[in-house]
């Protein structure tokens, strides 16, 4: 199959998270060669655009792929050939795990959104809870099923009685277009005293500041929304609960050293830097309740 050309003209036009018109262009994006979105090789014909919040400090993209458009690529991706297969308890952190693990007991329901081949859902199986998970691939969805989990291509697929005690989305918000709206339709999917757990990358974290619009994390077609933790805790309409700074997944911890601080300072002043290696945390997870009336600020 060939390249897909697309014209990635979608623009909000103000922040997508708080509403506010105090937003400012933070640089070009330079995705990297080949183009590549769920798991489709890509031409786009404009130039993305990193852009910023003043008032709530997140990020998000303009000249995106429009939303209708990355719906059917998803659709028609094979998640399960882009990333290596790893348990969830070998992938993620020891502490993204303890903070996990800390928020499930036994004999509940659990539903992973963007669950992909069903991996974390293994995880919360084997400490005796009952899985779900939502996931746009067909193939991904497939390997999942075939593992035993119930699983769905929207949330809405689940009968409306369905609810769960704890919903995780993890490395899933950034790829959503409208997360306030996401929030709203978990809402009532959560049971009485329910849990939703995010993980995602940090654009406030020292490592995406210095990188700025080079910024690893960005430097993915998929990736268009990067929520602050102080839109969590001031304008989502969730409770914050809890939360941890900490790296993507194992494969992403590189303790400082003064050679790596220095490579990394070096190429900072050349305006090279990355983010890589990532020497302090660079994304966060948090636990979030629903307060009595769920309302998104604007």
């Amino acid at each position: 199959m060939g390249k897909i050309v697309l014209d990635n003209c979608y623009r909000v036009g103000g922040c997508p998270f708080c509403g506010s018109p105090r937003v400012v262009p933070a640089g070009l994006i330079q995705y990297r060669e080949p183009v590549v979105f769920a798991t489709h090789e890509v031409i786009l014909r404009r130039t993305p655009e990193l852009w910023r919040c003043k008032r709530c400090l997140s990020g998000y993209v303009e000249n995106a792929i429009p939303p209708l458009q990355a719906v059917a690529l998803y659709e028609q991706g094979d998640s399960t050939s882009r990333w290596e297969a790893h348990s969830f308890e070998t992938d993620k952190t020891e502490q993204l795990v303890e903070f996990v693990s800390g928020l499930i007991d036994s004999d509940v329901n659990v539903l992973d959104f963007g669950c992909n081949d069903g991996t974390m859902l293994d995880y919360v199986r084997a400490r005796g809870c009952r899985t779900f998970g939502v996931e746009a691939s067909a193939k991904a969805r497939s390997v999942a099923e075939v593992k035993g989990h119930i699983v769905k291509p929207t949330l809405d697929a689940f009968p409306k009685e369905v609810v769960f005690d704890v919903v995780c989305a993890m490395d899933v918000v950034e790829h959503l277009y409208d997360i306030p709206r996401f929030l709203a339709q978990i809402a009532p999917r959560l049971a009485v005293g329910g849990v939703l757990v995010l993980l995602t990358g940090n654009i406030n974290s020292l490592m995406a500041r210095m990188a700025k619009n080079n910024w690893w994390y960005i430097r993915y077609p998929e990736h268009v929304r990067f929520p602050s933790l102080r839109w969590w805790r001031r304008y989502s309409g969730y409770r914050l609960v809890k939360t941890a700074r900490v790296h993507a997944s194992r494969g992403y911890v590189h303790p400082p050293t003064v050679g790596s601080v220095k490579n990394a300072l070096e190429r900072w002043m050349r305006n090279e830097y990355d983010g890589m290696p990532v020497l302090l945390p660079d994304h966060y997870v948090v636990a979030l309740t629903l307060k009595r009336s769920v309302g998104i600020p604007r």
